[in-house]
């Protein structure tokens, strides 16, 4: 197994504060598996931020994924009713 760091950055352009959690965010392999995400690597995402209107957050997600892995996308669910894939370059 191998660890991989993803950084990302995260913006609330509404006008009302928006609950994000690092649980919403999964990691794609191209063999049709995912990893989910650790502590790791700093500054670490945090495991749930209330992130107020008009504000960023940026920090990085750790994944531990088989030695070689090949990597198809970021999901990202802000909520049950939808889920987006991020490409990773």
């Amino acid at each position: 197994m191998e660890l991989v760091g993803v950084q990302i950055d995260v913006a609330n352009e509404g006008d009302t504060a928006a609950a994000v959690y690092r649980s919403g965010f999964r990691l794609a392999l191209a063999d049709g598996t995912g990893a989910e995400p650790l502590n790791g690597q700093e500054p670490a995402f945090a495991y749930s931020v209330d992130l107020p209107a008009s504000h960023e957050l940026d920090g990085w997600l750790t994944f531990e994924v088989p030695q070689g892995a090949s990597i198809d996308s970021l999901l990202w669910s802000p909520d049950r009713g939808a889920t987006y894939a991020l490409g990773i370059q």
